[in-house]
């Protein structure tokens, strides 16, 4: 917690505030603006008591209202995960089991960096976790107000994104398998009928609670809502492979090679096993479906970790920055990775299952470490780390949080009392907006060229303006810089 500080601000960050204060104003105000918003079709589920936060707290330095927003991201992020650490207990009855699955769904590396940054795919993937502990109580009690907060939870999760519908789907499969198991016991019958319907209804109304803009018209507007996240309005390129693309164009692999090279290596593997056994054992025992709470538990998994997968290539959606659009599937994953982990510990193979898990951790701490607070560069050992290999290949700090720790570079470097820099970069002048005044009061943005007194730059999909042997600093992750600064004069 104490390292939040280190993280610049991202790309969406104003962004997802400004979201946030159409909504809080429009609630608490009556403000029509976002009748005619831009960006009115993302759920402010997490926004909304963020600037509630903001407000009470009396926060108008822009460096306090940014910095309370990546502690509390944060912090909402360790607690959901903590809630992981439970389910993985109450599945797998093993404490090392437990630790582990604690450990993979806080360092992953990309994610982890988001989780200071993001306040959009993070909360997402948090609420996903929720929903797992929620369903995993609701399938053990088997009680309508099991199933009632099973809807709360979910409907808070698919309220902050659209996609998280996609968990209700085993859940009422699984209750609607229950009523015809039952169906010769009318009063068990009823009870799940009940539960169906409660879980369906109170979903809805906490997804219609925390998305405003769904209150003039909610039967039309969740339609259109859909249509324009599924095919966003982006039209920007990806680098992938070497080639720049447009987002509209993506080859269909694009999520699985993203996931394929930005995940640690052991784990991936650990996960196919997993998948198969989870498959294996509701093939021994199909009946397991019904009794058996291990058996629905990891195919709710499987399901919830292809099954988005699957649904953003059959739709062609509009996709860029890596799989942070898919970041939930990642608790999913991990749960399968836990599930290989718990069964292979009771084999002979023990021993090298723990081994080999303590090598891949020890690698993913040493890059925590090395590259520190630039995890969100991330890539495995499947593709070179060669000079300038991932530069050319693939987009390296596309929200751009870098920047802050270029303007403290010159701030310590420059011995001027004002230090011009160039203008141009929209990320770059909101993390001067964000740096402590008697920082950010040394910083004149300029688009004067002979002023500038640094020039500073992050990489995309386009090659830096001034090549490394006329650059004066860089930051270097993995072979490739992600910034650099020239010295102008």
């Amino acid at each position: 917690m104490v390292i939040f500080n280190d993280y610049g601000i991202s790309f969406d960050e104003f962004v997802q505030h400004n979201i946030g204060d159409v909504n809080y104003r429009y609630v608490f105000w009556g403000d029509r603006e976002l009748d005619n918003f831009l960006d009115k079709e993302y759920g402010v589920g997490f926004e909304l008591p963020l600037i509630a936060l903001e407000k009470l707290l009396h926060l108008t330095d822009k460096a306090d209202v940014y910095a309370m927003r990546h502690i509390m991201t944060h912090t909402f992020f360790l607690l959901c995960m903590f809630a992981g650490y439970v389910l993985a207990l109450k599945l797998y009855k093993n404490q090392l089991v437990a630790i582990a699955t604690f450990l993979m769904l806080v360092l992953s590396p990309r994610i982890y960096a988001h989780s200071f940054i993001n306040t959009k795919d993070i909360p997402s993937l948090s609420a996903v976790v929720l929903c797992l502990f929620a369903a995993y109580n609701a399938f053990n009690k088997k009680t309508i107000g099991a199933y009632l907060l099973l809807g709360i939870v979910c409907g808070f999760a698919v309220g902050l994104r659209l996609m998280n519908m996609i968990i209700a789907a085993p859940v009422i499969g699984y209750l609607v398998l229950d009523i015809i198991y039952t169906i010769k016991t009318p009063k068990a019958a009823l009870k799940h009928f009940i539960s169906l319907l409660l879980f369906f209804i109170v979903g809805c109304l906490v997804m219609y609670i925390s998305w405003p803009a769904l209150w003039r018209d909610v039967y039309n507007d969740i339609f259109i809502f859909y249509e324009h996240l599924s095919k966003f309005r982006w039209l920007g390129d990806v680098l992938l492979n070497g080639d720049v693309i447009p987002a509209y164009m993506l080859p269909w692999y694009y999520i699985p090679l993203w996931f394929t090279i930005t995940v640690p290596i052991y784990w991936q593997l650990l996960c196919i096993i997993g998948i198969v056994m989870a498959l294996v054992l509701f093939i021994k025992r199909p009946i397991g479906i019904f009794d058996s709470i291990t058996v629905r538990m990891h195919l709710m998994f499987v399901f919830c970790f292809i099954a988005p997968v699957g649904a953003v290539i059959y739709l062609k959606a509009v996709l860029y920055d890596d799989w942070r659009h898919l970041y939930f599937i990642y608790p999913a994953f991990v749960f399968l990775v836990a599930f290989a982990i718990n069964e292979l510990l009771k084999t002979k193979l023990k021993t090298i299952v723990l081994t080999l898990f303590a090598l891949q951790l020890y690698l993913v701490l040493f890059f925590f470490i090395k590259f520190h607070p630039n995890q969100n560069v991330y890539f495995n050992e499947l593709i070179p780390h060669s000079k300038d290999y991932l530069m050319n290949h693939y987009e390296l700090d596309y929200w751009q949080h870098s920047y802050r720790q270029g303007l403290l570079w010159v701030a310590e470097n420059s011995k001027k009392d004002k230090v011009h820099i160039n203008a141009g970069k929209i990320v770059l002048e909101r993390n001067v907006a964000c740096l402590a005044p008697s920082i950010r009061e040394r910083f004149v943005i300029t688009d004067n060229d002979t002023l500038v007194d640094y020039y500073l730059e992050t990489f995309r999909t386009t090659a830096y303006k001034y090549k490394q042997e006329e650059s004066t600093h860089e930051i270097v992750v993995l072979g490739s810089p992600i910034l650099r600064i020239k010295k102008m004069k």
